[in-house]
């Protein structure tokens, strides 16, 4: 059943990015799509994270990305993480976050120097979350037991 659930979030990721890439938006649908699936999924007791877990996932990863709201980060990347944090839970969604940022940092200099955008520009970063989750969703336990600095997620 973890498999439906890991094929599920990553069709919402595979969307949310080419929308972000095409017209620099994140559709609500996939969104209210994934959120229906994944507290239908954890009610039946199928999902692996604990509820509590999810809803912490859900309140931290949305919020702090409400407060990057204020500094140019998109609602919609907002909605994301904040379903993401809901499918992964509240540990793999901090790492998926700090993951996120190192990615959209290492494509945002790629954005810079081959394509000529402005440092100011628009880049999208639902490509970023989506990598970083891939990642989180695959290894996260491994990357969180092998470095010592993530030691609080432990």
């Amino acid at each position: 059943m973890l498999l439906l659930r890991n094929i599920v979030l990553m069709i919402i990721l595979i969307v949310a990015t080419y929308t972000d890439l095409k017209r620099r938006e994140i559709d609500h649908e996939p969104i209210i799509l994934g959120f229906t699936f994944i507290v239908l999924f954890s009610l039946c007791g199928f999902n692996d994270v604990s509820v509590k877990s999810s809803i912490m996932g859900f309140l931290i990863g949305g919020a702090f990305f409400t407060v990057l709201a204020f500094w140019g980060m998109g609602g919609g990347d907002v909605k994301l993480m904040a379903l993401i944090g809901f499918f992964l839970g509240w540990r793999l969604t901090i790492l998926a976050m700090y993951i996120s940022f190192v990615l959209g940092a290492i494509i945002g200099i790629f954005y810079v120097i081959f394509k000529k955008v402005k440092i100011k520009d628009y880049i999208p970063f639902a490509p970023a979350m989506a990598g970083a989750t891939l990642i989180t969703m695959f290894f996260g336990t491994q990357i969180i037991d092998s470095c010592s600095f993530l030691w609080l997620l432990r």
